[in-house]
């Protein structure tokens, strides 16, 4: 599966590329692909899978490099101000372009202008996780006990206004309840052991 995106992605990038008439076939030098979260976490993972597969299709090195920080702004900031000649690449979730412009009052990019998307890398599915010491056996309980007793239980996510931080906001809304949020800088700083000690988590 890797290999067929990694594919599509020399394809669809050569599509937005524009190459003069005399010069080498892109790409003639490394590439960036510049994640916006901390390394270990799941986007981190699919992008230095894919830029491995790339980078041998290309017979160029692929770079993964890291920039983390305001809900994945600076990294896609960081790629929107790059030059736009197909070597600083953007890999990330829908964050800066769906949820950021309506969390933040001014971003210092236009996500639907300032960037271009290539394809679509994969689906991921959050996942709520529960400690064997919360309350509840299942899903309708845990909302039970949540909502009997707000601001009792909490939850854990890689940072403000990531996809599971909103889902899980959203949650709260539906159900009537108040599970507190305790925002983590990435997925792979959310500790076992806070999960063994805390109510709720997420994965």
């Amino acid at each position: 599966m890797i290999a067929r995106l990694a594919s599509l992605l020399v394809a669809l990038g050569l599509c937005v590329v524009p190459l003069a008439a005399n010069a080498q076939q892109y790409p003639d030098r490394p590439v960036k692909i510049l994640v916006p979260y901390l390394a270990g976490g799941a986007t981190d993972a699919v992008a230095r899978a894919i830029g491995q597969q790339l980078s041998a299709l290309w017979k160029q090195p692929v770079i993964v490099e890291n920039k983390a920080g305001a809900g994945a702004s600076i990294g896609a900031d960081f790629v929107a101000k790059s030059t736009p000649d197909g070597y600083t690449l953007l890999f990330s979730d829908p964050s800066p372009f769906v949820i950021n412009p309506h969390i933040y009052e001014k971003l210092p990019f236009d996500p639907l202008k300032d960037l271009a998307p290539i394809a679509l890398g994969v689906r991921l599915s959050p996942v709520l996780a529960v400690s064997n010491k919360a309350p509840g056996k299942d899903l309708a309980e845990l909302l039970a006990y949540a909502r009997a007793n707000p601001g009792v239980l909490t939850y854990a996510s890689p940072g403000v206004g990531n996809y599971t931080h909103v889902a899980t906001e959203y949650l709260n809304h539906l159900a009537d309840v108040k599970i507190l949020h305790v925002p983590y800088r990435g997925t792979n700083q959310i500790s076992p052991i806070y999960c063994q000690a805390a109510s709720t988590c997420i994965w």
